[in-house]
């Protein structure tokens, strides 16, 4: 799955479920310093739903961006 096409999905993921305006998500926004721990893994379920990948814990804790949740995603998908 390309860049472009993650980062579209996490958008509107973040738009649905807090509210946020498009453009103020970006590559380097911080999930772990922007949003509470529990709406973090709200996410990371709802994205691993969507997508039928199961992510770990420990490479969960790791990412700290929006550009790390792309690579991430990328990685399980295969791209």
């Amino acid at each position: 799955m390309r860049c472009g096409v993650i980062l579209h999905r996490l958008r509107n993921r973040l738009v649905f479920s807090f509210h946020l305006e498009p453009e103020r998500i970006t590559l380097e926004r911080s999930l772990a310093k922007d949003f509470d721990p529990l709406d973090v893994v709200e996410l990371l379920m709802a994205l691993e739903e969507e997508l039928g990948v199961k992510i770990s814990d420990k490479e969960a804790d790791e990412v700290k961006t929006m550009q790390d949740r792309v690579r991430l995603i990328r990685r399980y998908t295969g791209s």
